[in-house]
């Protein structure tokens, strides 16, 4: 794809400018944003597009302006290690910590332990709900279901050691150890591991489950494998264009794209194409991927071990994603509504390096570079509505609504 360029002229002291392009690749950390820990564990996304990120510090609600982080400290989060995020067809959270097992519903907090339920070990690795709202909790010393009411524990035949879970679509329970993989139908257990099946490594590390139902298993050290009821195919650095056979996440897109996480790399596979992204050939950190999720605007949202969350849409990030915004009343921005031109003066010691016009649906319109602390914008060309105007002065942007008429 074909970068466009900005070209900026000046007309009697007012800025003229060009479309500019989206970027591919975002970044938010502890230096940036208000991100409560670069190492990210877990993410889900609301259906009206929030992001719910797990961190070693804390959990963040993030709606792409404002950030809200809650904490043993400031709420009633149990532990500050949230390795599980999901949530219910009620838009209730769920929440699985190094100290228990939380839901959110509106304001209210709900925790369960092993001191006031049948959870068997507080340190809660993996969450997944089935359609009746039962909720499957894998520990790190064994798998629990919980209607809501009653607590039912299971000992997992591959070992109960590291469990994670995963429902595919005929409701069957799908669990990895570090000691292999099970099946479990409500009724029977069938057990995978290297000696009877075509698992190529016991170390289970994530699970995903496509429309089809394949199974897509992840291990620590043989690669990703494939399982649909029959069949077993083993990926691995010598036989694809997986680049490590360390797999520590994986997400499929809507139309099946499967993306993976490795040690330093984020690789895309559309069942035929191997696409690896990483520092030599992208805006992508070396870090190890530890959770992907995918918004409905394609968007990857990428937790690393290290280096915090990562942003990654091929066809140019939504501009609502682009930065972290700390809105603030330090900007004039007049007349409002207006018709010929809109006036921007930052009223501090600092310059505005730039300024982006961005439409209702999150669009990136226009760019600007500024570089003084107030400027004037001809938006005589830009159709009526409403507008944003994206201020960014040294690492703080500042957020204002005006009116095109």
């Amino acid at each position: 794809m074909k970068k466009l360029a900005l070209i900026f002229t000046t007309v009697l002291g007012i800025v003229s400018f060009t479309f500019a392009q989206n970027p591919q690749w975002a970044n938010y950390n502890t230096s940036n944003s208000e991100l409560p820990n670069n190492n990210v564990r877990s993410i889900t996304i609301e259906v009206n597009g929030n992001k719910w990120i797990g961190t070693n510090n804390g959990l963040a609600s993030f709606d792409e302006i404002n950030w809200t982080i809650y904490n043993t400290s400031n709420s009633e989060l149990p532990g500050n290690t949230v390795r599980s995020l999901v949530i219910d067809s009620d838009n209730i959270k769920w929440i699985g910590t190094n100290n228990g097992f939380s839901s959110i519903n509106g304001a209210s907090w709900t925790t369960y332990n092993t001191s006031n339920s049948e959870l068997p070990n507080n340190y809660i690795w993996s969450i997944d709900i089935e359609e009746n709202g039962t909720k499957w909790i894998g520990t790190y010393d064994g798998l629990s279901s919980f209607d809501g009411t009653n607590w039912v524990n299971y000992e997992v035949g591959n070992g109960d050691f590291y469990v994670i879970v995963k429902i595919d679509n005929t409701n069957a329970k799908w669990i990895g150890t570090y000691y292999g993989l099970s099946e479990f139908d409500g009724t029977n257990w069938t057990t995978y591991n290297t000696l009877n099946s075509g698992l190529p490594d016991n170390s289970v590390s994530s699970i995903a489950i496509d429309t089809n139902n394949t199974k897509w298993i992840g291990t620590y050290g043989g690669g990703l494998v494939s399982f649909d009821g029959t069949n077993w195919t083993t990926y691995n650095t010598s036989n694809s264009g997986l680049p490590g056979n360390n797999v520590y996440s994986i997400a499929i897109d809507s139309v099946g794209t499967l993306w993976i996480g490795t040690y330093g790399e984020l690789t895309s596979f559309d069942g035929i194409n191997w696409t690896t992204y990483n520092t030599t050939n992208s805006g992508f950190s070396f870090n190890a991927v530890r959770s992907i999720a995918i918004d409905n605007e394609y968007s990857k949202w990428i937790g690393t071990d290290i280096g915090g969350l990562v942003v990654f849409n091929e066809n140019g990030i939504p501009y609502s994603v682009h930065e972290n915004v700390l809105v603030a009343n330090k900007v004039k921005v007049y007349p409002n509504p207006t018709i010929h031109q809109l006036n921007i003066e930052l009223i501090t010691e600092t310059n505005i390096s730039h300024i982006n016009i961005i439409d209702i649906h999150g669009k990136l319109i226009k760019q600007l570079i500024v570089e003084k602390s107030q400027t004037s914008i001809d938006v005589r060309e830009l159709p009526r509505g409403i507008y944003v105007a994206r201020i960014h002065s040294e690492n703080k942007i500042i957020t204002k609504k005006f009116i095109k008429q």
